[in-house]
């Protein structure tokens, strides 16, 4: 999946990613969007998606240590 992400993005130039694409929105309205923005959307949203996760374990009495990307590389670090 990954390398098709990457051949696909890699054959389309520059004015391809950024024409405006309109669609309707799932909860209703309009919107438009850019390929470039919608391939940062899609690299972005585990990040929002874990953040929803982090907050909601936060409001249960589940102890939760420290985490976030700073905590993933020192850790990563360690065990190599």
């Amino acid at each position: 999946m990954d390398l098709w992400w990457i051949n696909h993005i890699s054959g389309v130039d520059e004015e391809q990613l950024e024409k405006r694409i309109s669609f309707e929105v799932l909860g209703g309205g309009q919107g438009n969007i850019s390929p470039s923005e919608m391939v940062l959307h899609l690299v972005n949203h585990p990040t929002n998606d874990r953040g929803h996760i982090g907050e909601m374990m936060c409001k249960t009495d589940y102890e939760m240590g420290t985490y976030g990307l700073s905590i993933y590389l020192r850790d990563a670090q360690q065990k190599i």
